[in-house]
């Protein structure tokens, strides 16, 4: 009978019964069916105590602002949201986070104390779920834990708590950023993880091919760790910088991260770049020098004229110097421009103002030296319209702005007779244009 009554009395109540195994009412009791009603009944020692809590309607507007933010299923018309269905929303949601979405650091200064009383409010999984969601779940944003709700402050604080949770959803995130904008930082960069992609790989490919061999690095066992992943052609860059990284080097995966140690990654890269860049090269760069008709304007910069020569020496060690020059790709450079005496070339920009000349050296081991690009300009073209492929904008057209009344002369030339033979004009507006131009030369 006893059970039988105390089941009822369950079941009259519903969820507004609340159980607890003693008088302290500190740890939460179980009346969740009849087994457990009977084993209540039938245990001597048994002190359940039980409550009945009300639940005003601030308070389900609360729960509602609650289930909502963390995507509950919706309420079908006329249900009202019930502690229980709210609890185990909010709970799933904990649940599913990445650790590191956890982490207060990772946020604005203004949202961290929030977020880190949160953490400490839902981290505790032993929390019975009626003092939870109405009693320390309200008393992050009122400063402590409260008993009651009115109207306004179940509104606000519902509010808030969606503000928070649109903010930790985004953790991961942050954290990604975080960490990719580290990297960028030691390679004079700044951006998100896709241009920290772009740049690593251009570091990485800049490299030496001796020093990308992780055999090189086996005195320094986090740039050797750089080495492997980076080399590791069947991840994506993602997966390399935020996980395999970051637990190659000790810190576990970003994901897991229960506190930031973003600093810490960003000095293990940085050891580790240095340790990479200061591996001596099995072949060194060949050496490059201005010959005939050729004047160097600065480091990487040359002035060449119609005919000109510039001279690279095969360094010693290794067989031969395969160069690109112009707009020639380094796959027909490897078939077309290998030098295996020392000498000098002859420069030919294919009709263009400016060109790039990009050397490097290779040994009979297929080891190949750094490629090293030098900058060159046409004395004579430097002045002349260099018409580039079409894109969004049309045609573009670029020049070495004019420095004296004689180059000022030239880009006018040019230009007339690009849109001359373009038909945008006429021979006879070009023939007075080039007669206006004499005219300014003569003064």
């Amino acid at each position: 009978m006893l059970v039988l009554a105390l089941a009822q009395v369950v079941r009259a109540f519903g969820e507004r019964l609340r159980v607890f195994k003693d008088s302290t009412r500190s740890d939460p009791g179980n009346l969740g069916d009849y087994n457990a009603i009977a084993d209540t009944i039938n245990l001597a020692s048994s002190k359940l105590e039980l409550a009945v809590r009300d639940i005003t309607a601030p308070q389900r507007a609360f729960l509602d602002g609650i289930a909502k933010a963390v995507n509950a299923p919706p309420l079908a018309a006329g249900e009202a949201r019930t502690v229980t269905a709210a609890h185990d929303a909010l709970r799933a949601w904990w649940k599913k986070l990445p650790s590191v979405a956890k982490v207060a650091a990772l946020y604005p200064t203004e949202s961290r104390q929030c977020i880190e009383s949160l953490r400490q409010v839902l981290d505790d999984g032993t929390a019975e779920r009626f003092d939870l969601m109405l009693s320390r779940l309200p008393g992050v944003y009122a400063g402590e834990p409260v008993d009651t709700i009115n109207a306004k402050q179940a509104a606000e604080w519902a509010k808030q708590f969606a503000a928070d949770v649109k903010q930790i959803n985004t953790g991961l995130v942050l954290a990604q950023r975080d960490v990719a904008a580290a990297v960028l930082a030691l390679h004079g960069k700044t951006g998100d993880t896709v241009e920290c992609e772009k740049t690593v790989e251009d570091w990485f490919k800049n490299l030496t091919s001796d020093q990308r061999a992780p055999e090189r690095c086996n005195d320094h066992e986090d740039a050797q760790r750089l080495l492997m992943v980076l080399n590791d052609g069947s991840k994506t860059f993602e997966v390399k910088l935020t996980q395999d990284l970051p637990n190659g080097w000790g810190f576990s995966p970003v994901a897991e991260w229960t506190s930031l140690q973003t600093t810490a990654f960003k000095a293990k890269w940085e050891q580790s770049k240095k340790a990479i860049e200061e591996i001596k090269p099995l072949v060194n760069d060949p050496d490059v020098a201005p010959d005939e008709l050729t004047t160097k304007v600065k480091e990487g910069v040359y002035e060449v004229e119609d005919g000109a020569k510039i001279q690279i020496q095969i360094p010693a060690g290794a067989k031969s110097v395969i160069y690109t020059l112009g707009n020639e790709t380094v796959e027909e450079a490897l078939e077309k421009i290998t030098m295996k005496d020392s000498g000098a070339i002859t420069v030919d920009l294919k009709g263009q103002a400016t060109g790039d000349l990009k050397v490097h050296a290779l040994d009979e081991a297929g080891n190949t030296s750094r490629v090293v690009t030098y900058r060159l300009r046409h004395k004579q073209k430097q002045h002349e319209i260099s018409i580039k492929k079409e894109d969004l904008f049309g045609e573009q057209g670029s020049f070495k702005f004019p420095d004296s009344l004689s180059a000022f002369i030239a880009v006018v030339r040019s230009l007339t007779s690009k849109a001359l033979e373009r038909k945008i004009i006429t021979p006879a507006a070009a023939e007075q244009i080039k007669t206006a131009l004499d005219a300014i030369k003569k003064g």
